[in-house]
């Protein structure tokens, strides 16, 4: 996050932290996906710091529904997006990862944030990790 400056690195950690506290806070019940509400809210320039930052090449496409991110280290995760023509499309974290610059705000900080919490905290499935750690090494 060099590259973009330390108040504006300040200000995309802090909110990054918001929603990681978030996070912490949502209570999951077996099988059900977590959803946006009430993901906290960007600041108002969250997409251009992604973008100074190297994480995003452009904003829209795909609406984050919900995921199972974190639910089981024993089963792969998967993300519920909604394309334009209103279609549920269910995606590996891969397949997420790979469409990121697609995703609508609101589900990028919901996964990266999701897949770092998961990673620390041991309920990541291996093969999601992997394809997380391959995206932070390229996008960190």
């Amino acid at each position: 996050m060099d590259n973009i400056g330390n108040d504006a690195a300040r200000r995309l950690k802090a909110y990054e932290n918001q929603v990681g506290v978030w996070l912490r806070s949502v209570k999951r019940e077996p099988g059900k996906f977590v959803t946006c509400e009430p993901c906290p809210l960007p600041p108002d320039d969250y997409v251009e710091l992604l973008t100074r930052a190297g994480r995003v090449t452009s904003a829209g496409g795909l609406q984050w529904m919900g995921d199972s991110v974190g639910r089981s280290a024993t089963e792969p995760a998967t993300i519920d997006l909604v394309n334009a023509a209103l279609e549920l499309i269910t995606v590996s974290v891969k397949e997420a990862l790979a469409k990121f610059d697609r995703i609508n705000v609101c589900g990028r900080a919901r996964i990266i944030t999701g897949l770092r919490h998961a990673a620390e905290n041991g309920t990541l499935h291996p093969d999601d990790l992997e394809a997380f750690r391959d995206w932070e090494a390229n996008h960190g």
